[in-house]
């Protein structure tokens, strides 16, 4: 596990980097994402909602495993 911790430490370090020099007036430039343009501004909420969902699943799979009496110990 503290392996993981690092790399998701290491992760959220390189992103607060690119957000925090990402100026303002780049947020409504367009990029080509699949088959269609989007903007930069769509992008960063598209990957925080994406990250919320994984997130929501490994709290809903912990609670299911608590309430099943098991414990996970990294």
């Amino acid at each position: 596990m503290p392996e993981l911790q690092a790399r998701l430490e290491g992760a959220a370090r390189a992103t607060k980097e690119v957000l925090t020099s990402l100026p303002p007036s780049q947020l409504d430039e367009e990029r080509k994402f699949r088959d269609r343009k989007v903007t930069v501004r769509w992008g960063i909420l598209h990957v925080i909602e994406h990250t919320a969902t994984h997130l929501g699943h490994i709290q809903l799979t912990r609670q299911l495993w608590a309430s099943q009496g098991k414990r996970f110990s990294p």
